[in-house]
């Protein structure tokens, strides 16, 4: 399992890590949950077995609200828990119904995604806009200069 982002803020090199992972025949899983909604992400791009992200923390969705990105050539690796009247049918039908299930969370998916295009407008750029007005409040509350990037 590789995180896409590191904790202290590091995007790691997710092609080329993929890309290693398939010359030592090892399966790629990839932790996306905080790379989605601060970066920019092209998950069929990476070509990993498997790109998980949770969608709760950045992207404004019901808590646990986690998708999983499985390439085609990896369909047989996953089940879902519960044996739904779709078991054996392929993977596209058995994970369309899998017990009781609670949608909320895939629409506050949807709504969390578009909240980000509509409203924060580019995420990166809305959180640079809100750290620097907190830069801004923060530094005149307590009457001190902001840092530059050099210091």
């Amino acid at each position: 399992v590789v995180p896409h982002i590191l904790d202290d803020g590091l995007v790691m090199p997710i092609s080329q890590v993929v890309s290693d992972c398939a010359s030592a025949g090892c399966i790629s899983v990839v932790d996306g949950s905080f790379a989605v909604g601060n970066i920019d992400v092209n998950i069929s791009g990476y070509n990993a077995d498997f790109y998980v992200a949770r969608l709760d923390t950045f992207c404004f969705c019901n808590p646990g609200t986690t998708v999983v990105v499985t390439n085609a050539t990896r369909f047989n690796c996953l089940q879902t828990l519960t044996v739904s009247y779709y078991h054996g049918k392929g993977y596209s039908e058995e994970w369309r119904y899998f017990g009781h299930s609670d949608h909320s969370c895939w629409l506050s998916a949807t709504q969390g995604l578009q909240f980000q295009k509509f409203i924060c407008y580019n995420y990166e750029d809305y959180c640079r806009r809100m750290a620097g007005r907190a830069v801004k409040y923060l530094c005149g509350a307590w009457g001190v200069e902001p840092l530059r990037d050099n210091q």
